[in-house]
């Protein structure tokens, strides 16, 4: 465990609700390291000052993947790295392989058939049913049902990011801790004159990744958006697995 960022250049590739994902980029520095990180995206979920903390945070997250592999959920290839940062505080990292954008499924979507199109609807409900099986016997999973955040990885459609699971054991979540969705002056001026109001709306938004029938109207919703003229396919597509 080191300050493994520091030094590094990276540069913005995507912004999530809880974090920015940089990839680190190859330098002459970088290529003479002896473990190389280039051409990975790091993405930074949270900072604490105590190390327990960070190893227990990290250990939830392997945890919590471990969970969704259980449930034979594809999860895209993710290490978790505790960095000392310089002022004795410790970042949690999520590292994961930089997967080229058009197999990121909001991309993928928009010029793969019509039948495969159908087809990732159904692997992306299926993934669905299987977190509510779990849900079932008390395993604690949810999802952020939005196709940015599935990709196509070994043919499967895969899970590219996923509610991020240091926060699923906090009964009382942090209003600085919350979904950076709105970000920008207008999001930092709302933060610090309505805390209470945005946390209310942070915590329901949160409450929806465990509602898998909320998540599977969303997702419905998205790939109309996405591919319009499959609507009729897809609410047939839809209704089916409600019947199921």
């Amino acid at each position: 465990m080191n300050n493994l960022f520091a030094k590094r250049r990276t540069k913005k590739v995507g912004a999530g609700a809880f974090t920015n994902a940089r990839l680190i980029l190859s330098t002459k520095i970088e290529r003479r390291k002896r473990a190389t990180l280039a051409g990975n995206v790091a993405k930074p979920l949270k900072v604490v000052r105590d190390i327990n903390e960070a190893k227990e945070i990290k250990k939830h997250i392997q945890e919590y993947i471990t969970a969704l592999t259980f449930a034979n959920i594809p999860v895209f290839e993710t290490k978790i790295i505790i960095a000392k940062k310089r002022n004795n505080k410790f970042k949690i990292i999520m590292l994961q392989p930089l997967i080229n954008k058009e197999l990121v499924m909001s991309e993928y979507l928009k010029h793969c058939s019509n039948n495969d199109a159908i087809f990732r609807f159904k692997e992306t409900l299926s993934i669905v049913k299987k977190i509510r099986e779990q849900q079932k016997t008390g395993t604690k999973l949810g999802i952020d049902a939005n196709p940015k955040n599935m990709c196509i990885c070994n043919g499967k459609t895969t899970l590219l990011d996923f509610y991020p699971a240091f926060l699923e054991k906090k009964e009382n979540l942090n209003s600085q801790e919350i979904s950076k969705q709105k970000r920008g002056i207008m999001r930092t001026i709302k933060l610090k004159l309505f805390p209470k109001r945005i946390l209310k709306i942070t915590q329901k938004r949160l409450d929806k990744q465990f509602d898998m029938q909320s998540q599977a109207e969303t997702l419905l919703q998205k790939f109309i958006q996405i591919r319009p003229s499959l609507e009729g396919q897809f609410r047939r597509t839809f209704e089916e697995f409600k019947a199921a």
